[in-house]
């Protein structure tokens, strides 16, 4: 949608106020109001760019219980982008990094492992925190019982 006139030589778009998804810019360049008799005007197109908002969704089985042992794997989804990272810790612990069952990073689905080696026996709390290519981060915390 075209924005009013401007006499600026920069204008700052909030991206937050727009639905995530693919976007164009066009610009275009007028001497009008200094040069109503003979304006000059030229316009550009940007190349498409993504504009995510939206952190990655950490997808916890509703049914599964405090008392359950820990889940070896947690699918995260990003509607937008894909997930670049991801770390966990326990009982706020130090963070530690995991990694996709795949072995990278590159789709919008992952399976990320948590290393049952590195989760202690008894009952805590394991905090899963995942960040998309746009920067955006969650975390979700289920207790478990090992």
């Amino acid at each position: 949608k075209a924005g009013p006139p401007s006499r600026a030589t920069s204008l700052m778009w909030k991206t937050t106020d727009v639905l995530d998804g693919i976007y164009w810019l066009k610009i275009v360049a007028s001497d009008e109001q200094a040069n109503p008799a003979s304006r000059l005007t030229a316009e550009v197109v940007s190349r498409s760019f993504v504009v995510d908002n939206t952190p990655p969704e950490i997808i916890i089985d509703l049914r599964r219980e405090d008392e359950s042992p820990p889940p070896g794997a947690v699918t995260v989804f990003d509607r937008t982008t894909y997930s670049t990272s991801a770390e966990f810790r326990v009982d706020g612990g130090d963070w530690l990094a995991a990694m996709p069952e795949d072995g990278i990073f590159d789709s919008q689905y992952e399976a990320i492992v948590l290393d049952e080696a590195r989760l202690p026996d008894g009952s805590h709390e394991v905090t899963l925190r995942v960040r998309d290519a746009a920067g955006n981060v969650t975390s979700e915390t289920l207790r478990y019982l090992r």
